[in-house]
């Protein structure tokens, strides 16, 4: 445990294996959090990279669903396999068109639950960018005040 020497601020105690105190030059703790938050920042500078999702056990699922032959869930795993091969090429082309945070965001989920996939990540982006747009085209056309609907337009009533 780390605790602030009220005689010399500048230096910091903790107890040594030996269980006696131990004083940490200031600068030395300083410099170690420093050195630590770069090797952190390195780390998300790595998280835009496109993910490595261990389709396996998905298609394990996605193969024993059905009611198949040993020769034919085999078939269907290598297929799935593949698959979620092909939507991780697709990702990979159209990664850039998708926002930090939506990614940051999918990949999260992607990972969550055990089971992942490229078809599921992908999706996610897909969806969250064109709820991303609808919102937009939405409030461009209220700024531009185009109504909604028919001004004439009748609401149902009551018989």
């Amino acid at each position: 445990m780390i605790q602030v020497n009220f005689i010399d601020p500048l230096r910091l105690v903790r107890k040594g294996a030996s269980g006696h105190r131990e004083y940490v030059p200031m600068l030395r703790a300083f410099v170690a959090t420093i050195l630590a938050a770069l090797c952190l920042s390195g780390l998300s500078a790595r998280s835009d990279d496109i993910p490595t999702l261990d389709v396996n056990p998905v298609c394990h699922g996605i193969a024993t669903q059905g009611e198949l032959e040993e020769g034919l869930r085999q078939t269907s795993f290598q297929q799935c396999v593949q698959s979620e091969q092909v939507t991780r090429d697709e990702i990979k082309k159209a990664w850039s068109s998708f926002s930090a945070s939506d990614k940051s965001h999918c990949v999260a989920l992607a990972k969550t639950g055990g089971e992942s996939s490229y078809t599921e990540l992908l999706t996610c982006m897909e969806m969250a960018r064109d709820v991303r747009k609808l919102h937009s085209d939405a409030n461009s056309l209220s700024e531009q005040n185009i109504p909604s609907a028919p001004v004439d337009h009748r609401q149902p009533t009551a018989r």
